[in-house]
């Protein structure tokens, strides 16, 4: 990481495990570089200074703040899906990360790591864009009946002509 221009913001006071006494912390807004899939990517980075050695620390309540906003940002600059989005795709058809990867025909830790903030590959993002739309996800279902069990199977058969009804209404 490399750290630019700083602007200083608000100071706290929160107990220390390493001086085992209480500590002021000044809240510190900079732009940082942050390497995200071989591609320079600069944030506002949130960090917080201990006053009494200098020492800084990342977000207390969220360590790993800063890394998200980066991946955020490359996923902006590349078109892809959040994390939320994705899992509001599956979610949309009521399937487990397994059920949808078994349709989808990726591994399911690939997927669970995605839901979980890891930036998916091109494919996998246009194969989950491709998804969130009911007529071509049916069609894929279809495709895929033996991989699932008859009770996944029944419900998404069952919730199709909903979805297609509202998104066709959406158009």
């Amino acid at each position: 990481m490399h750290k630019m221009e700083v602007s200083k913001m608000t100071t706290i006071t929160r107990y220390s495990f390493e001086t085992n006494q209480n500590e002021t912390y000044e809240q510190i807004f900079q732009r940082a570089l942050y390497p995200v899939k071989g591609e320079k990517i600069y944030i506002t980075a949130e960090r917080y200074r201990r006053l009494s050695d200098g020492e800084f620390f990342e977000p207390f309540d969220d360590p790993d703040r800063n890394l998200n906003r980066a991946f955020q940002c490359y996923r902006d600059q590349h078109h892809l899906l959040s994390p939320d989005q994705i899992k509001a795709t599956r979610l949309k058809y009521h399937l487990s990360i397994r059920d949808f990867t078994k349709i989808l025909g990726i591994g399911y830790g690939n997927l669970s790591s995605i839901e979980n903030g890891a930036i998916q590959t091109p494919y996998i993002d246009a194969l989950i864009t491709m998804a969130a739309e009911p007529m071509a996800f049916k069609r894929l279902v279809l495709q895929k009946q033996a991989l699932l069990t008859p009770k996944v199977y029944t419900a998404l058969t069952h919730l199709f002509p909903q979805l297609i009804t509202t998104s066709q209404n959406r158009s």
